[in-house]
């Protein structure tokens, strides 16, 4: 089994803030982990992404910036409007460019507020404040980042399909390449656990590709 491991506050945690240099082990993590090593699972580490919000760090304004004609973050908003899988669409913004640019286009908004919103927050996080926040209970959770345009409606049923026909807890995509690009996949019990590790995850492959420079911009 190929399992893929987040490396912050999985293996290693911190005190103030996030720099690498200065990590903590967890080490009773690391032994779990390294057990399902010795047991014959391949284990694939990844780091976090941050969390879509108004600005960014290397690129301020990315995910409202427009790419092909239209803001960034909305070419991941029309494949989710286009499944014939998903019930209902929602967009957890600290932005009220995007919380308008969505309520225009009767797209639901859960409004973060900015003092919720850090650069280093893990994408799982920012998630179950979304989850926590919905009216209805849902039994899978589809995110798509905000800077990972190129994804389809295809990619999104195929994923979603995978998870269920696989008993898996959890899809993440990947471009040909390896690099993951922006797709999650998750079951109710992910969302309602405390736990960023799963044991039974699932890979998709797209040809999505995450924007980090203005230059990357169509």
């Amino acid at each position: 089994m190929k399992i893929f491991v987040d490396i912050d506050e999985t293996i290693c945690f911190y005190k103030g803030e996030r720099n690498y240099p200065d990590a903590i082990p967890n080490l009773a993590n690391i032994k779990k982990i390294n057990t399902l090593y010795d047991n014959g699972n391949e284990i694939t580490y990844w780091t976090a992404r941050v969390a879509a919000k108004a600005n960014s760090n290397r690129f301020p304004g990315k995910n409202i910036a427009k790419h092909g004609g239209i803001p960034l973050f909305y070419h991941s908003v029309k494949p989710m409007l286009e499944s014939k899988r998903i019930d209902e669409v929602y967009v957890i913004t600290d932005s009220n460019y995007i919380k308008e640019y969505c309520e225009k286009r009767k797209v639901k908004v859960i409004w973060r507020p900015k003092n919720a919103t850090r650069d280093n927050d893990k994408l799982i996080s920012i998630l179950r404040y979304g989850y926590y926040n919905l009216n209805n209970s849902y039994d899978i959770i589809v995110s798509i980042m905000a800077n990972c345009p190129g994804h389809t409606s295809e990619d999104i049923d195929k994923g979603i399909k995978k998870l269920q026909k696989n008993n898996l807890k959890e899809i993440r995509s990947f471009d040909f390449e390896g690099n993951e690009n922006g797709i999650m996949v998750l079951t109710k019990e992910i969302m309602e656990s405390n736990c960023d590790l799963s044991y039974y995850i699932g890979s998709l492959n797209t040809n999505a590709k995450e924007i980090h420079y203005k230059n990357e911009l169509k």
